[in-house]
């Protein structure tokens, strides 16, 4: 006989379905990163600031 394995029959709507979710969960990671970054970038422009105003006093 034949080896290796049979390849599955999956519903097509509920191949669908799962890829609609992975893009969903997808684009929610991606969101989340960004959000991220963005406050990464806040965090650091406001630590330059500060040292700056103290670099200036000095």
């Amino acid at each position: 006989g034949k080896r290796g394995r049979r390849p599955a029959k999956i519903d097509s709507k509920a191949k669908l379905e799962r890829s609609r979710q992975s893009a969903r969960e997808c684009r929610a990671r991606k969101k989340l990163r960004y959000q991220y970054l963005e406050e990464m970038v806040t965090s650091r422009e406001k630590a330059i600031y500060t040292l700056r105003d103290e670099l200036e006093m000095v």
